[in-house]
């Protein structure tokens, strides 16, 4: 991710450098982030991306108003893995593979 690099936002694996449970820059508070872009030690999945939502949201809308932020990112993702061409098992897992 030349651009993050570039631009100072990324840390040494060239992601977004963010904080793993708000989601917000660990040096610019008034940026934050979410999915594949971000240095979260979990799995990059639509799920994943999705449980980041709705933390960012809240997050983000409390620092608007000047508020802490409270709302915290377990590090939930889910995988269909296709065991078969018939079947498939979901793989949910949070930070630390919970």
């Amino acid at each position: 991710h030349s651009i993050l690099s570039d631009a100072g936002l990324a840390d040494s694996t060239g992601y977004l450098n963010v904080d793993h449970a708000s989601l917000q820059h660990k040096k610019y508070d008034n940026i934050f982030g979410l999915g594949d872009v971000i240095n979260a030690p979990t799995t990059k999945s639509f799920y994943g991306g999705l449980s980041q939502v709705a933390v960012l949201r809240h997050n983000l809308e409390r620092r608007l108003n000047g508020l802490s932020l409270n709302a915290k990112y377990d590090g939930h993702a889910k995988v269909a893995l296709y065991t078969s061409p018939h079947s498939l098992a979901n793989i949910e897992h949070k930070y630390g593979g919970q």
